[in-house]
């Protein structure tokens, strides 16, 4: 069987569209299984606790398997999510990096970015580094709003 791994990325306050898509992937799954064929989704909320040298997020790294995925979905509203310890940057953004280096080494996974609007009310100074993090993914042709 023909196995297509997904990695979605994103901060806990886009729970609504990550469970949106686990739905569609469980809907497609029958369908493509079929043909001999899985998706096979990898999300934080479904990573085993446990212990790693780079605390939680070296246990997320090492089930989500970045680097071996087909495709790699970054979601973004309001929140950068949680800071690393030992880095300057939140875990979806470092996991998103994770992506970005592999596909320059390897071409995969096939990534697929998506910011979700922010009005002028819900606007923080999480949403201006999310801001800057989409204005280095335009010219990739990684950045895509939604509603």
């Amino acid at each position: 069987m023909e196995r297509i791994q997904v990695v979605l990325a994103s901060p806990s306050d886009l729970q609504e569209e990550r469970q949106m898509i686990r739905e569609l992937v469980n809907s497609l799954n029958p369908l493509y299984m079929k043909n001999d064929i899985c998706i096979d989704l990898r999300m934080w909320e479904n990573v085993t606790p446990g212990m790693n040298a780079d605390g939680p997020q070296g246990v997320i790294d090492i089930d989500l398997e970045i680097p071996k995925a087909d495709l790699f979905i970054c979601l973004y509203w309001k929140r950068i999510g949680t800071k690393l310890p030992n880095e300057d940057v939140a875990g979806t953004e470092h996991e998103l990096n994770l992506a970005l280096d592999s596909y320059h080494k390897r071409r995969k996974p096939d990534i697929k970015a998506f910011f979700k609007s922010v009005s002028s009310e819900e606007e923080n100074e999480d949403t201006e580094k999310i801001g800057a993090i989409a204005k280095t993914l335009q010219p990739l042709g990684l950045y895509t709003p939604f509603e």
